[in-house]
């Protein structure tokens, strides 16, 4: 027996050329080698997917602008963005923003301290990461589509409101979601208050959306 990783992440088993797989999965022939085949696996066609998601925003008096956003799959595909389009200045004029996550943006792509001395944490510094590492709108869109093209997604958040509202927007209007995905997003908090199921996890507070979305993953699948 031998373990494969696939390219998007799956780890199957190939026994003589058998494939053993617990969910259904299109299965495409690559190449053969001595006693056993090798597969790329793609997800069937209307396969439903669970994919988690969160959000970062900046909160103005008549609107909300997202920051960042990140989306993991049940199986650790992920997908990860600034937004080009948001108020950066008003993002760093706001204390809470800039000292929580825009600080947590420039500790992500700046890592080491020899760079962070050359490039320190002010609004210039922030306006470059923003200019070479951020999406606009449309191109958000573009790449959320081709990641689940092939699939019917089931969203899942954490005291989600906010997050279902912002990535729903990067649609356009509610209506103007594609066909596939839901209207709504289910509320993994609202989940476990609602059943009364007793947690040992700490509701840490994360600054990152990357991060929070793993946190997010984790907690379900330790729950469901």
């Amino acid at each position: 027996m031998v373990n494969v990783r696939a390219k998007n992440g799956i780890i199957i088993n190939v026994v003589c050329g058998v494939v053993n797989i617990k969910r259904q999965y299109h299965i495409h022939f690559l190449r053969v080698v001595p006693n056993f085949q090798i597969f790329v696996i793609k997800r069937k066609v209307n396969n439903i997917m669970k994919w988690f998601i969160s959000t970062k925003f900046l909160e103005k008096d008549k609107a909300t602008e997202l920051i960042s956003i990140a989306l993991i799959s049940e199986f650790d595909e992920e997908f990860y963005a600034l937004n080009k389009n948001c108020d950066l200045k008003a993002a760093w004029k706001d204390f809470y923003t800039r000292e929580n996550i825009l600080k947590q943006i420039y500790n992500e792509y700046l890592k080491t301290d020899s760079i962070q001395n050359i490039f320190p944490f002010n609004y210039k510094t922030m306006k470059k990461i923003f200019k070479i590492r951020s999406l606009d709108y449309s191109t958000i869109r573009i790449k959320i589509l081709n990641l689940l093209s092939m699939q019917n997604p089931e969203f899942w958040g954490y005291c989600c409101s906010y997050d279902w509202f912002l990535f729903c927007k990067i649609f356009g209007k509610r209506f103007d979601l594609p066909k596939k995905f839901p209207i709504y997003c289910k509320d993994l908090k609202q989940y476990i208050d609602e059943r009364k199921i007793s947690t040992k996890f700490k509701n840490v507070k994360y600054y990152s959306a990357i991060e929070k979305v793993k946190w997010i993953k984790n907690i379900y699948k330790d729950l469901l």
